[in-house]
């Protein structure tokens, strides 16, 4: 219960920063459509391997893993998701990943 306060509080936080702070407005307005990104995703029927990227660097680490996992296994698609637009901006377009997103506030709703 106090985490999950202290993560809307957050989120209410982010979006008054967001009105000063270009990056926020990023952090912000980058999750406006992702429910309908991951609704409209046409999922293949084969298996799906999802990496949670916070960040630009994490991304970076993870590529070499993403790469050879795609290498072995063709058929899998791979999601990854982004929690800072320091990763998103710069990664969302990368060939490895079959659908890239911003990962949610971590609520009980979402």
């Amino acid at each position: 219960m106090l985490y999950d306060l202290g993560i809307k509080l957050f989120g209410m936080g982010i979006r008054i920063h967001s009105m000063f702070n270009p990056k926020s407005k990023e952090w912000v307005d980058g999750r406006n459509d992702q429910w309908a990104k991951l609704e409209n995703w046409k999922r293949p029927d084969g298996k799906v391997i999802w990496f949670h990227t916070s960040s630009l660097g994490e991304f970076e680490q993870a590529l070499p893993v993403m790469q050879a996992l795609k290498k072995a296994h063709s058929s899998t698609s791979i999601v990854v998701s982004f929690f800072s637009p320091s990763g998103y901006n710069y990664r969302n377009d990368h060939p490895i990943a079959d659908l890239t997103f911003y990962m949610p506030l971590d609520t009980k709703s979402n």
